[in-house]
């Protein structure tokens, strides 16, 4: 079972990391499909330690793209990629040659 301080810690990260979407609701739906867990009672001591590890790790990638306009979160297609399209191999069926688009 996990330790009352390994589940406060849990909350606490979680908290940080969703912000105002925070909820038990929203941390049990992620165990669920993470860790397959549906709540933090369920946790072992062990598996405490691998959510805790988990969190941090998602933190500290949140933080690393936080952007710099307000907090508000990118929601589309980086910018370094928008309007430009992939080069496709195409075969030409008469020669054989490949060319790209």
């Amino acid at each position: 079972m996990a330790s009352p301080r390994q589940v406060e810690l849990i909350r606490d990260l979680w908290s940080e990391y969703k912000g105002e979407d925070a909820s038990d609701l929203n941390l049990g739906h992620w165990l669920e499909r993470t860790f397959h867990r549906s709540s933090i009672r369920f946790l072992g001591y062990d598996e405490a330690q691998k959510v805790i590890g988990a969190l941090k790790m998602m933190k500290a990638r949140n933080f690393d793209r936080k952007p710099q306009d307000g907090g508000k979160r990118n929601s589309g297609t980086p910018s370094s990629r928008k309007g430009k399209r992939a080069s496709n191999p195409v075969a030409d069926p008469f020669n054989g040659d490949v060319s790209t688009q």
